[in-house]
């Protein structure tokens, strides 16, 4: 008999996502581990008189969520700045109310930094330009990136502040969008705006308030770890060791370093000596991570054939092949895990041919190289994802949040090809999800309900046949993140001995509507055993 009092939950619906899918009816947890996963008849005869005993009265308890790829670091700044966001922002005109009021109180000369914009929610589709931020702003340098966070739009005094005309080239892996006269329209896409990002990334100050934002958001959505993919701010991961020894970030981290453009990180660490999976359950240094292309909602995905409306766009590529091939042996070499942002059909491929290479220079079992995102994949990429052992990170969220976006861009064939689930799954693929917060909202229940319905926000059918089961998307959501980040044996199931993240669910997600999956909430986070959250009862 146990010696501690244990959490015990009793009377629910208990997807453990063990190697079985096991369903059980109770789990009972001591200190940070759990303890007893069986029937309620059992767990009732463990009750002491210092347990504590939760009713789930048929409710779901999962795995606590594990978000395979996000940005928690910045997101939680978005909306301290001049935040353009839908659905607070519906259109150009709301963009230019947000930019004036925030040039009534900022001194002139001065920065005015915001994101969030996305067209493909304003009724006329059309992205602001540099003459729309001149009408409210035109003595402050206003820089808004749109919400994917791979192109923004700045107004004349940012672009003749950076040197930018007419006369300006495109820089390598990044575009400068010029009218039909050749004038720079203010959208710096890729590496024409990344280093005004780096210019104007968030002080330690607004990364310390942002994060507590981003911590009451992931408990209150069941997240108990993620992947932090942004790797360009040492500045950022002190602030995350801090916050977690100060128990003010409650959830599990597994960080990035990248190479990207003017960002170095990924060198840097791999000059020290440490490797992969150094730290705690609570922080550990992830991938090592490149940059291959693009955006799937901004348009800058790099394809293999052109984009509709055009003969010649295949959107943008951030390096050659003989570049990413040095980085991603570089991290290799090293003995990292290494990651690639690859979105398009070309990007994945030659994210793959730089893999392949690095593999037979030095073949190393369970290098567990990652895919992020990983949206436009044919059967063809998906064979070699297969035979390389590659793990793509997909993005369910995407189809909900933003689908209606590629519906209303992309080629029908490119739309069975987004976010292939089914098409990963059934060749034995180990496929981990994400929301890519902030580029979409982190709530998994919208995604787990896009990758089993494959709806839009507006629901609109996108890519049918790529459907999964509720089971499979829950797997993806829990346990193949912990494969992703090599803790599949500490977390990511409920099985005794695995660390106590879990989360109860408002019903049963197995016995709802499909359609209703979307509208369930997060009524109870565990984290390392602690209630973290618990939702007020409603009415």
């Amino acid at each position: 008999m146990q010696q501690s009092p244990e959490t015990i939950f009793l009377n629910g619906s208990v997807l453990t996502v063990d190697p079985n899918d096991q369903e059980c009816q109770a789990v009972a947890v001591c200190g940070n581990r759990i303890s007893f996963v069986g029937t309620t008849e059992e767990a009732r005869k463990r009750i002491g008189v210092e347990d504590k005993v939760i009713d789930l009265a048929g409710r779901s308890l999962l795995p606590g969520f594990n978000d395979a790829h996000c940005h928690f670091g910045y997101a939680g700044t978005a909306k301290l700045r001049a935040y353009v966001g839908y659905p607070e922002v519906r259109s150009v005109e709301d963009i230019k109310k947000v930019v004036a009021a925030w040039a009534a109180k900022t001194p002139k000369g001065q920065w005015i930094v915001g994101r969030g914009w996305d067209e493909t929610k304003y009724p006329d589709r059309r992205r602001p330009t540099r003459w729309d931020l001149d009408e409210v702003a035109p003595d402050h340098l206003v820089f808004l990136t749109r919400t994917c966070g791979h192109m923004s739009v700045v107004n004349s005094k940012l672009l003749a502040a950076e040197g930018i005309d007419r006369n300006t080239p495109d820089p390598h892996g990044g575009m400068i969008e010029r009218d039909s006269k050749g004038e720079p329209t203010g959208l710096l896409l890729e590496h024409s705006h990344i280093p005004l990002r780096v210019k104007t990334a968030p002080s330690v100050d607004l990364l310390d308030k942002g994060m507590d934002a981003v911590n009451q958001e992931f408990m209150q959505y069941g997240i108990t770890s993620t992947a932090d993919m942004s790797g360009r701010d040492v500045n950022e991961i002190r602030l995350f060791q801090k916050k977690i020894a100060g128990h003010q970030i409650q959830f599990r981290v597994y960080y990035a370093v990248r190479n990207s453009g003017p960002v170095t990180l990924g060198t840097d660490y791999v000059k020290t000596g440490l490797l992969t999976g150094y730290g705690s359950p609570w922080m550990r240094l992830g991938c090592f991570k490149a940059q291959m292309d693009g955006s799937g909602s901004g348009g800058s995905a790099a394809m293999w054939t052109p984009y509709p409306g055009s003969n010649h766009y295949t959107g943008i590529l951030h390096m050659t092949q003989e570049e990413l091939d040095r980085l991603v042996f570089q991290g290799h070499e090293a003995g990292y895990q290494v990651c690639v942002h690859a979105v398009g059909t070309k990007a994945i491929e030659m994210t793959l041919r730089s893999y392949e290479r690095a593999l037979r220079k030095i073949p190393r079992d369970n290098h567990r190289f990652r895919i992020e995102h990983c949206t436009f994949c044919d059967d063809s990429l998906a064979d070699r994802i297969r035979d390389l052992g590659v793990i793509p990170v997909i993005g369910p969220a995407f189809l909900y949040w933003v689908g209606d976006g590629y519906i209303q861009k992309y080629h029908p064939e490119w739309l069975d090809w987004a976010v292939p689930a089914r098409r990963l799954l059934d060749r034995g693929i180990i496929v981990a999800f994400h929301s890519d917060l902030p580029v979409v909202p982190c709530n998994p229940l919208p995604a787990i309900f896009a990758a089993v319905t494959r709806k839009t926000e507006s629901g609109q059918d996108i890519g049918p046949a790529q459907k999964v089961t509720v089971r499979e998307a829950i797997r993806a959501y829990t346990l193949a993140g912990a494969h992703g980040s090599f803790e599949e044996d500490i977390k990511g199931s409920i099985e005794v001995g695995k660390l106590a993240d879990l989360v109860v669910l408002s019903g049963d997600i197995l016995k709802v509507d499909p359609e209703e999956i979307k509208d369930l909430r997060g009524d109870l986070t565990m984290v390392d055993g602690k209630i973290r959250y618990q939702r007020k009862a409603q009415g």
